[in-house]
């Protein structure tokens, strides 16, 4: 009986991390994309504290979470508050360091997670760990380190940026782990807590950096044209009339339409003669344009 609970516990454990990485992974490529487009990386935090503190009430208690408990004043400035500060630091430069490296590399660092937990664990509350620890953590180091050599688009601020991060995030279990123990409270609902501080700590460091910037900036207006100009290159004029129109501005370029009359077909310019046109004799030239991409 003892064997097959803990062979669930391992399970599920083995489960959740495996969740946590896929989740992490998505999230970070698609943060990537929007990056690549959207180079705001404290907006990318900024909208990610928002949605935490505007969505996770709401779910939790359709969820049926357990309320929040009582926590003491002191401890809650103490250790929630540094919490939180965490939270929207590492997160910030999470963001940056996908944004300066290839989500691949990005998470190569983070794999040094379990370095920083070590050695944190160890400076603020004196743990020891066995030798076997400390020898698997070997291979890590050496991993990431070949990495950062043979990493094509190295960036020293995206390196920088990604171990500031996961030391972050390291701190953030070795306090969140202590405070679960202290407090009692439900690890979702310490989770928006965080958000919530983190998202007023970091919304003055915002509007001073970002906000401006957006406001004079048209990024968006210039994505919009270049999804517009891709339409465009696939089938700019996806009607008769469209190819008529454009052949048209070509007739009037060329000189065509003072030398003969001109008549459509199929997107082709069909060109009569003026002395051929007087005798009924018609000679039909088919031209095919940028436009007409379908022919080409």
């Amino acid at each position: 009986m003892a064997d097959r609970k803990q062979t669930k516990e391992i399970c599920t454990v083995l489960w959740l991390c495996i969740f946590w990485y896929a989740v992490s992974s998505t999230n970070n490529v698609v943060g990537k994309t929007v990056l690549n487009e959207f180079p705001y990386p404290l907006t990318m935090t900024m909208v990610q504290l928002l949605s935490i503190t505007v969505l996770s009430g709401p779910l939790f208690n359709l969820w049926g979470v357990r309320k929040y408990v009582d926590i003491p004043w002191n401890y809650y400035l103490k250790l929630i508050v540094p919490l939180a500060f965490g939270k929207f630091i590492a997160s910030v430069f999470s963001h940056v360091s996908i944004w300066k490296v290839p989500v691949s590399y990005a998470h190569t660092v983070k794999a040094t997670m379990p370095l920083f937990t070590v050695i944190l664990s160890r400076m603020i509350m004196g743990e020891k760990q066995t030798m076997r620890v400390y020898l698997s953590l070997i291979p890590i180091i050496l991993g990431v380190g070949i990495a950062t050599l043979t990493e094509l688009s190295f960036d020293v601020i995206g390196l920088i940026s990604a171990l500031v991060a996961t030391g972050g995030f390291s701190l953030q279990h070795i306090f969140s782990k202590k405070v679960l123990h202290d407090t009692g409270v439900h690890h979702l609902r310490l989770l928006h807590i965080l958000g919530r501080l983190a998202l007023f700590m970091f919304l003055p460091v915002w509007i001073f950096v970002d906000l401006f910037k957006l406001l004079d900036d048209n990024t968006l207006a210039k994505y919009d044209q270049r999804q517009k100009e891709k339409k465009e290159t696939i089938l700019p004029y996806n009607t008769q009339q469209g190819w008529q129109e454009r052949n048209s501005l070509l007739l009037k370029e060329n000189g065509y339409l003072n030398g003969g009359l001109s008549e459509y077909s199929n997107g082709y310019m069909k060109k009569i003669e003026a002395n051929q046109a007087n005798n009924n004799t018609y000679s039909f030239i088919p031209h095919a344009t940028k436009g007409n991409l379908l022919f080409v």
